[in-house]
């Protein structure tokens, strides 16, 4: 997958994490229906707690991005994660520094399965 096109997906991912209610369990089924659409719209995949939870104990090879503002993943993060925080103004483009660190973290491997998290909408 060409960095420009990743770039784009993340870029969607956030913009849809961001634009979502922050009382998500009232309207879990329309948010996930709209993380679904946005997903299969942009060519990235969605992945469960569960779906999460039985990678790791596979020890899948992967790569884990905590999107969290700095101070959330200083305080806990999953393991092996690595932080690249976004906040609300990368809805519209990311910095030249902030792309560097998304690829930095991302790798060179395009066939390794790369995971972003942000916190929950509970």
């Amino acid at each position: 997958m060409p960095a420009i096109k990743i770039l784009f997906t993340v870029a969607a991912l956030v913009w849809v994490m961001l634009a979502l209610p922050v009382q998500a369990d009232e309207h879990k089924e329309i948010w996930w229906e709209h993380a679904r659409e946005a997903a299969d719209r942009d060519g990235y995949r969605l992945i469960t707690t569960a779906g999460l939870k039985d990678l790791y104990s596979r020890a899948a090879p992967m790569t884990v991005i905590d999107t969290r503002f700095s101070y959330e993943f200083e305080h806990s993060t999953l393991p092996g994660a690595i932080g690249v925080p976004f906040d609300l103004s990368d809805r519209f483009g990311l910095s030249a520094e902030k792309r560097q660190a998304l690829l930095e973290a991302m790798g060179t491997d395009k066939e390794r399965t790369t995971v972003f998290f942000c916190r929950d909408f509970r």
